[in-house]
């Protein structure tokens, strides 16, 4: 009979030091077999702390994030936003796609202007649907003077800019002409307002908006082709309310097929990106890399700020402005390899927010080498752009207004509830450079940006790390998933 050799390490212990060697045999096959056997991308997260599980311990606490939030308490405050007017998509658009979500800062018209530039820049620079939340506050009856003294944009010149941007782009996505340089974004845009004081007038409520902008993209989905003449023809609310419908009538699976990626206005994308992930592989490629990991970072990139010249406002001088859009252009035409020679030469690109925490996780020096997705880890404050499964993104905390640290909070939230790290290998995003924004001026010279960050770090210890962190919005009827505040 033929005798058939065991691996030396699986092979049984001899006598001699028996209850040893057994031991050792044990602890082989027990412990060290299964994470041999682990696949890729299910190795153990080396952070000391437990992850979070449901109530129900039906697994991670990301897979119910759309359900989860609570309302203000006595001591807390959120913004009481109201829809003006909306604006819907050229078409539907299929669930096997990404759509990009973002928000816009009308609140005083010549800052708004340029924000409305930077929605058309990056709208040109993504050729899928884009869903975009749009906000001018009023400082209310009686305060006329006031607005007109603080350059604060009318909801009448908002609708009317909007509109125009829509159409314009628009008859832009039906151009013919294939050498164009323009994008098919199809945008669908909503206006959203609110009575302000003077001192709230200035602090952008950017993650109240960004909980818009989701909402608006649960409906960004396969319609029955029959409703695409409501869109068309302008009758936006029967056709918005049947794709509510199909909304509610989604299954898990379908559901599982819409993605986001979520994108502050002020940033354009690659192009070969936008292009990868309209085809059937590209989204396939990350759909299959969203069920390793929750989170696929796309890694950013500005001009060196050193070479923008800002001054202690925050002004750029308009040949350097120029310089700086420019470069952005040039990167996202150019593609990875454009960028990776750029910045080997140090011709004028940098890693966005360059050696801080909001993005040194990243590690854009192994992007700029890898081929393949690449795992990484979370760090305290980072806030990443990021490509996620719709019913995996937490709802924003509206306690933030203001510059400085409202996504970083989500993104604690997440690593607590169990989401990890992809790094996309190709995919980026490039920084438009502009001056800085009212909301960003005010910050640093109030000392609300203080207020933030001491904002974030009470909430960080107090709840985020005490696994009882609820984002807190003005819609907590609608989140099964509650709790008292």
């Amino acid at each position: 009979m033929r005798r058939i050799t065991k691996p030396a390490w699986l092979a049984p212990p001899r006598k001699r030091g028996r209850f040893a060697a057994w031991l050792v045999f044990l602890l082989a096959t027990v412990v060290v077999l299964p994470e041999v056997l682990r696949p890729a991308g299910k190795q153990h997260s080396n952070d000391s702390r437990s992850q979070p599980e449901l109530a129900s311990g039906s697994g991670p606490a990301y897979l119910t994030a759309q359900q989860r939030c609570r309302g203000p308490n006595s001591t807390e405050s959120v913004p009481r936003l109201e829809v003006v007017e909306s604006w819907a998509a050229y078409q539907p658009t299929p669930p096997q796609q990404v759509t990009l979500v973002t928000q816009v800062n009308l609140a005083r018209q010549r800052l708004g202007k340029c924000r409305l530039d930077m929605l058309v820049s990056q709208c040109r620079s993504w050729p899928l649907a884009l869903v975009a939340a749009a906000y001018a506050p009023q400082l209310g009856a009686g305060q006329e003077e006031a607005a007109a003294q603080h350059n604060v944009t009318s909801l009448a010149d908002a609708r009317q800019q909007l509109a125009e941007l829509h159409h314009q782009l628009r008859q832009e996505g039906k151009s013919p002409d294939t050498t164009s340089p323009y994008g098919n974004c199809n945008l669908h845009l909503r206006l959203y307002t609110e009575v302000c004081t003077l001192d709230s007038l200035h602090q952008f409520p950017a993650n109240a908006l960004r909980n818009r902008a989701l909402q608006m993209a649960e409906t960004e989905i396969a319609v029955p082709a029959a409703l695409r003449h409501a869109w068309e023809g302008g009758k936006e609310a029967a056709a918005t309310a049947a794709a509510a419908s199909v909304v509610a009538s989604l299954s898990d699976s379908q559901a599982a097929r819409q993605a986001v990626l979520l994108l502050d206005v002020d940033f354009i994308v690659s192009r070969d990106f936008g292009a990868e992930l309209g085809t059937p592989a590209g989204w396939e490629d990350v759909r299959l890399h969203l069920g390793v990991a929750p989170a696929i970072v796309v890694p950013a990139f500005q001009a060196k700020l050193g070479e923008l010249a800002w001054n202690a406002k925050g002004v750029v001088q308009p040949e350097r402005l120029a310089w700086g859009k420019q470069l952005a252009f040039d990167a996202v035409a150019g593609g990875k390899r454009w960028v990776a020679d750029n910045l080997q030469r140090g011709a004028g690109l940098a890693e966005f927010n360059w050696g801080t925490c909001a993005r040194r996780a990243t590690n854009v020096s192994r992007w700029l080498q890898s081929k393949d997705y690449y795992r990484i880890e979370y760090e305290k404050n980072f806030e990443p752009d990021v490509i996620m499964l719709r019913q995996h993104v937490p709802w924003y905390d509206e306690r933030f207004r203001g510059y400085g640290l409202n996504k970083a909070i989500e993104f604690s939230a997440m690593h607590s509830w169990g989401v990890t790290f992809l790094v996309h290998p190709r995919g980026f995003v490039v920084h438009v450079a502009h001056p800085w924004s009212d909301n960003q001026q005010h910050s640093k010279s109030t000392g609300k940006l203080k207020s933030n960050f001491a904002s974030f770090e009470s909430i960080y210890a107090t709840e985020v790390l005490e696994n009882r962190f609820y984002p807190v919005t003005a819609f907590a009827d609608s989140c099964p998933l509650t709790m008292g505040a």
